[in-house]
């Protein structure tokens, strides 16, 4: 596989990251957006005519769902299990083109660039590499206020059917932060599907947030006049209840930026984890819930594999998995945390406010019911503001 290529300045990025957000998520009234409507409704009819018996008959066995708040470490975690020889996922063609992933895996998917970095963090993006098919799930689960497209549980089970087609694979996984928020919907719309909740320190995860947001604001910048017109306005992100951050990120790809609040950003966080933790506990369905540490799985991944693949029932692939995460420059490492992006002093009230939470939250896992692969970040009876403060000045000093 072609080697990491960086990409030189903004523009080309502004380009890629617009137009795609454009395209795939936004569903203004707008006549371009009905025009592109219809499009793929037309084109979706024309691809069930000629291959809808290659993939009608795709039994959807155990999927799986990774969910967590935004910033938890689910990407990377779906970018090392989309390598295992037995899980299909959404790539970057197939959730550009969700209505139309055989089409466009035929047709469209070599246009695509092969690879290239991602300026707001170290993910890879590309043809071939793992997304998370939001707009087709916000379709779904948002579909009395999206005007064009909208989906149905049926579709849902179609799109999956689809992807295994195309990869050959046997098991689906779907990833989305999104789906934090309904995963009582997704149990009950897929009686056997298994969860996978990725925890990671909320502090980390908070200053991770507002860097993801900021960058984005200095490039949220239109790359022609189109955009503007299709995009820059503002739509109805606060009644799809999408949470602070996505509002915030919302506002900034329509060019509604906002000073940014730690602690609201923080207790938007803590009241996601709280959510998505009590939904999976209240599924009362040992085997079905995994809890897996994002501090555990960067810093043991030879440890921490396995037993992601055992809860899944899968074969143990995990050399060959970080092998290959290796080879594309994108190895399994805890990232140096974005401290210098919070305030000192909202650092250390932040930290405040997490370590009481924390063993909240920390009550809502019935152990019972769940599999555990280490889970040191809610086992520990405290969180120390020094040590965030510490680690800002040495994130400050590299």
């Amino acid at each position: 596989m072609t080697k990491l290529r960086q990409i030189k300045g903004t523009p080309r990025w502004k380009l890629h990251l617009f137009w795609y957000l454009t395209y795939a998520y936004f569903q203004n009234e707008h006549f371009f957006n009905s025009f592109v409507a219809k499009l793929k409704s037309f084109f979706s009819a024309v691809e069930d005519r000629f291959y809808k018996k290659r993939w009608s008959h795709i039994e959807i066995r155990n999927p799986i769902f990774i969910v967590a708040p935004h910033r938890s470490g689910t990407t990377i975690l779906q970018q090392a299990l989309c390598f295992h020889s037995s899980i299909a996922t959404p790539r970057t063609y197939s959730d550009l083109f969700d209505m139309i992933p055989i089409l466009a895996e035929r047709f469209i998917r070599p246009f695509f660039p092969e690879l290239s970095d991602r300026m707001i963090d170290r993910i890879l993006v590309g043809r071939d590499t793992p997304q998370e098919a939001q707009g087709l799930l916000s379709r779904y689960f948002d579909r009395k206020f999206i005007p064009y497209n909208r989906m149905s549980a049926e579709d849902l089970a179609r799109y999956i059917r689809k992807l295994q087609y195309l990869e050959k694979k046997t098991r689906f996984l779907w990833k989305a932060p999104y789906m934090t928020h309904h995963v009582t919907e997704i149990a009950s719309l897929f009686p056997d599907s298994q969860f996978i909740y990725i925890h990671r320190d909320p502090v980390v995860c908070v200053a991770s947030k507002l860097k993801f947001i900021k960058i984005w604001q200095r490039i949220a910048r239109p790359p022609s006049i189109l955009y503007r017109h299709l995009v820059g306005k503002h739509q109805n992100f606060s009644l799809l209840q999408m949470g602070y951050f996505m509002e915030q990120a919302n506002r900034t790809v329509n060019l509604f930026h906002a000073d940014l609040d730690s602690r609201a950003m923080a207790e938007d966080h803590l009241l996601w984890m709280e959510k998505a933790l009590r939904d999976l506990t209240n599924l009362h369905d040992p085997r079905r819930c995994c809890f897996l540490d994002y501090e555990t799985l960067s810093d043991q991944p030879k440890d921490s594999l396995p037993k992601l693949f055992d809860f899944l029932g899968l074969l143990d692939e995990s050399d060959d998995v970080l092998d290959k995460m290796k080879e594309i420059g994108m190895p399994l490492r805890k990232p140096m945390p974005a401290y210098e992006y919070v305030p000192e002093e909202e650092l250390r009230e932040i930290a405040r406010m997490c370590r009481g939470r924390i063993q909240k939250i920390r009550n809502l896992i019935n152990r019972n019911d769940w599999y555990l692969i280490k889970a040191p970040s809610l086992d520990s009876s405290s969180i120390d503001a020094g040590e965030y403060i510490t680690g800002r000045s040495k994130s400050l000093r590299r």
